[in-house]
């Protein structure tokens, strides 16, 4: 209006509009372009003094909209670097979330397969105790010796001979005694024997179990520091990226007769900034596929886990 353009060329407007609110960056740029109008017609109208002050007050505007674009560019920058910052922060946390679940989750199962196989090895011993009752006789079988004696006895018994037969009875007694003696000697060592070789096999079965489930745990924890490794390289060169964008920004700003977009840089900032700008699902998406890492990482940390379950 012609109230704002007077304000504005005797120096009252202060870059304010009528109701008093900032005014926008394209107004600015129109009431320096009128401004400028006018100081060329006040020149060719021999208006010198008009003409002075507006090029003093252009001189003035364009001072305070180079400010104004300074803080923006500042302003801006600084969010970006914030944006990046929380990306980073939400990824990372997403990525340590989902690594402790599958660490939990592996823990999980190689316990129920090592309480599997104790109860296994449980029922083994059971049914090793109840074969060896019900397959070894409960009396050991007479020697020929003995059983002579037996019969020499008996012979002895017919004949009315009953000193000579209580002799041979008892000699009989003490060799059957003796026998059984030895036999259950013989037997306690085979049934000892036969459970060592049991418990031997079923602790080696156990030892190869738990150094699967260790060959597991120390898979996941190499792949799990190469993923970390990734990702944290990955905001590192995320970051250098937007510090060369910025520090060209920079540059671009303070050359002579340079014009500052907001909006042409921030659209230039997200295309090549992509994860620090997607919705906080994006970025947790993001966090999910880069807690696999690389095709060979991925692949790495499938077939350690793979072999800890198949235990």
């Amino acid at each position: 209006s012609m109230k704002q353009f007077r304000d504005e060329l005797n120096g009252g407007g202060s870059q304010h509009g009528e109701d008093g609110n900032q005014m926008e960056p394209d107004n600015i740029q129109g009431f320096i372009e009128i401004l400028y109008e006018h100081q060329i017609n006040c020149e060719k109208q021999g208006k010198y003094v008009e003409a002075e002050l507006a090029k003093n007050r252009i001189s003035e505007l364009k001072k305070k909209e180079k400010q104004r674009q300074d803080e923006s560019l500042r302003q801006k920058q600084m969010n970006e670097k914030l944006e990046i910052e929380q990306a980073h922060l939400v990824e990372f946390n997403e990525f340590n979330r989902e690594w402790d679940e599958k660490m939990n989750d592996f823990h999980s199962h190689a316990q129920i397969l090592e309480k599997g196989m104790l109860e296994k090895h449980e029922q083994e011993i059971m049914e090793f105790r109840d074969n060896i009752d019900h397959n070894l006789p409960e009396r050991p079988k007479l020697s020929a010796e003995l059983l002579n004696q037996r019969k020499i006895q008996e012979n002895l018994a017919r004949q009315k001979d009953y000193q000579e037969a209580h002799k041979v009875q008892l000699r009989a007694q003490h060799m059957e005694k003796e026998e059984f003696g030895k036999w259950q000697e013989d037997r306690g060592r085979k049934i000892d024997l036969e459970e060592k070789r049991l418990l031997h096999a079923q602790e080696q079965e156990l030892n190869a179990l738990r150094k699967k489930i260790q060959a597991g745990h120390d898979q996941q924890r190499r792949q799990r520091a190469l993923a970390l490794e990734e990702l944290l390289q990955r905001y590192q060169n995320v970051k250098k990226e937007l510090e060369s964008q910025q520090k060209h920004e920079l540059i671009r700003s303070k050359k002579p007769g340079s014009k500052y977009l907001d909006s042409a840089n921030t659209s230039l900032m997200r295309s090549s900034l992509g994860f620090t700008r997607k919705s906080t699902d994006s970025k947790r998406s993001s966090a999910r596929s880069s807690v696999q890492g690389t095709p060979r990482a991925r692949k790495s940390h499938d077939e350690g886990y793979g072999r800890a379950t198949k235990v």
